[in-house]
């Protein structure tokens, strides 16, 4: 029986490791026709994947992503950033609220689970909590920036974090902490008989760590470049080791977005319109699909072993298959 466990973890480890390379290959092909400059000391640049035609932006009948979590930033007695005559809880209510309703247009068979739809309070923990008990695949956090309102140069534009690399750690931490919930059904039928310190299990979910940590870095820069598709500024997708608890308590691949300055004047007017809350959502959405077209492909490719190359301009080019030692070698 244990053998059978540990067959299941080899195989799940070749799989994990196969679904790395490829998304190192998307990066890779990505990451040379990326424009975005950093302006923080901390925060990381990264690379895109995305596609921005509205008539590759249709329904999906069989999406990769079961279960999409968004989450509304603060809540409740926790109104997050001021601006005006506005709070950040509101703005991404609002926002949250429009994105569900576009992605369930977008995505007709994946579930969409709110961590709240309503004006309630929650700390971080209860938002990890929700996104993890609904064994979400992707995890979408909605929040608004902001600055010192005396400062005479007020910034603009939209962020989108993911936790730092070097917090992969407490992702991992958390993946562990979930793993009934997630888990194999032959790991999970014969957990009794496994010891959850068994080095082939710790590999396992260092190497899914890893593959989350990827397919967040694809996702953040796909929203990015939405947002510059229809005008907005942006400060380019980051990595952000504080701050940023719930990015690491959930067991799934997960972005915060920051959707603009709220103290910023201009843009708070833009972020509590209608017409700004949809452009805002739909980009998110937009960024969604293309992550989720992407992953069927990639999870296809790995069937047929071959190596897809994803342009900005969803032009598709098919590679020749390369062995694992080559790929790793090109990627370092």
């Amino acid at each position: 029986m244990i053998c059978n466990v540990q067959q299941s973890i080899r195989t799940m480890l070749k799989r994990t490791l196969q679904s790395m390379l490829l998304i190192s290959t998307v990066l890779i092909s990505c990451g040379s026709s990326n424009k975005l400059k950093n302006k923080s000391d901390n925060k990381t640049p990264l690379a895109y994947i995305s596609d921005s035609e509205d008539k590759d932006f249709a329904p999906m009948a069989s999406p990769y992503l079961k279960t999409i979590v968004i989450d509304p930033g603060h809540g409740g007695r926790d109104g997050g950033a001021r601006g005006a005559y506005s709070n950040e809880k509101d703005v991404a209510l609002k926002v949250g609220l429009k994105l569900r309703d576009i992605l369930k247009k977008k995505l007709p068979n994946c579930r969409i689970v709110m961590t709240r739809s309503t004006d309630i309070t929650q700390n971080v923990k209860v938002k990890a909590d929700i996104a993890n008990k609904a064994k979400g695949d992707l995890f979408i956090s909605i929040h608004c920036n902001s600055t010192d309102a005396s400062a005479k140069n007020q910034p603009s534009g939209t962020e989108t974090y993911i936790w730092g690399i070097e917090k992969n750690g407490s992702k991992e931490l958390a993946m562990r902490e979930n793993a009934s919930l997630f888990e194999d059904k032959n790991l999970k039928s014969e957990s009794e008989n496994f010891k959850p310190n068994d080095p082939e299990k710790k590999i396992y979910y260092s190497l899914k760590t890893r593959k989350y940590f990827q397919r967040s870095y694809v996702l953040a820069e796909s929203i990015e470049k939405e947002f510059i598709h229809v005008g907005r500024s942006s400060r380019s997708a980051k990595q952000r080791t504080k701050g940023i608890w719930v990015l690491q308590a959930t067991a799934m691949p997960s972005v915060l977005v920051e959707t603009g300055f709220i103290s910023n004047a201009k843009e708070e007017k833009y972020l509590n319109s209608a017409s700004g809350q949809t452009e805002l959502a739909t980009c998110v959405a937009k960024a969604v699909v293309a992550y989720n077209k992407a992953l069927n492909k990639t999870s296809y490719s790995e069937k047929k072993n071959d190596i897809i190359e994803y342009k900005s301009n969803n032009e598709k080019t098919k590679k020749e298959s390369k062995s694992p030692k080559a790929l790793m070698k090109k990627t370092r």
